[in-house]
């Protein structure tokens, strides 16, 4: 029980088409601090 006390969060892994992560994001789950680094990575073909 002491150990979930020290957890601050979760971590969510997406793997999914454009719009799917796209919802993700607009749900909340992504976000950029306060430096503008975002805590997401979005792959697509070109990379």
């Amino acid at each position: 029980m002491a150990l979930q006390a020290a957890v601050k969060g979760k971590l969510i892994s997406v793997i999914g088409d454009e719009d799917t992560c796209v919802g993700f994001l607009l749900g909340g789950i992504g976000e950029i601090n306060k430096n503008r680094h975002p805590n997401f990575m979005v792959v697509d073909k070109s990379k």
